[in-house]
């Protein structure tokens, strides 16, 4: 499950790494951003993405079988690039932050259920702040047993120097690149 899905840059190169074998699905709530997605993956010839324009809050409502991967691009003030986009901090109203906190749990929150036993969830911001990163992840962590933290550094090597604790954190200043955040969750009961 491609969760927030958008255009589908990721959603594509999910697909590619499967080799276009197996079956993705696809959600974003814009019904212009899942029109722009199936016009990207019927340009690459891409066969094995299910779209859905949706709230995956919903998701649970529907009768869906349980995912193996979910990855979760949550929506978030976006500070992370302002370095690329500086008018972020001019779109930025006081308060936005921690009510994007708040969807960016619930959104965590609803999409559990939504995976299987030894299954991995991987939450993913374009922010540096932690109140929309490790505190909604130690959050997360704390509602739902059944999941524990898989440090990024333990499932791949070379992102060691990424490493920040058991999660990937790259800042602009130290490595010259946007600020990104991700978190590798794994169900385990």
């Amino acid at each position: 499950l491609d969760a927030c899905a958008g255009f589908g840059g990721k959603t594509s190169i999910f697909a590619q790494l499967m080799e276009n074998s197996g079956e993705i699905m696809a959600v974003d709530l814009s019904p212009w951003k899942v029109a722009a997605l199936e016009e990207n993956l019927e340009r690459l010839k891409i066969g094995i993405v299910g779209t859905l324009q949706t709230d995956v809050r919903k998701l649970n409502e529907m009768n869906i079988k349980p995912f193996d991967r979910i990855f979760l691009d949550a929506p978030c003030s976006g500070l992370g690039v302002l370095r690329r986009k500086p008018d972020i901090k001019w779109k930025r109203r006081p308060g936005d932050v921690y009510r994007l906190s708040l969807l960016q749990r619930d959104l965590l929150d609803s999409l559990a259920s939504l995976l299987r036993v030894g299954g991995v969830l991987v939450y993913a911001t374009c922010t540096l702040l932690n109140i929309e990163n490790s505190e909604v992840i130690e959050s997360f962590l704390q509602n739902h047993p059944e999941f524990c933290i898989e440090p990024i550094s333990d499932t791949i090597p070379w992102m060691k120097v990424f490493a920040r604790g058991p999660y990937f954190c790259s800042f602009p200043h130290r490595h010259g690149t946007d600020g990104f955040f991700a978190a590798r969750l794994k169900r385990i009961k």
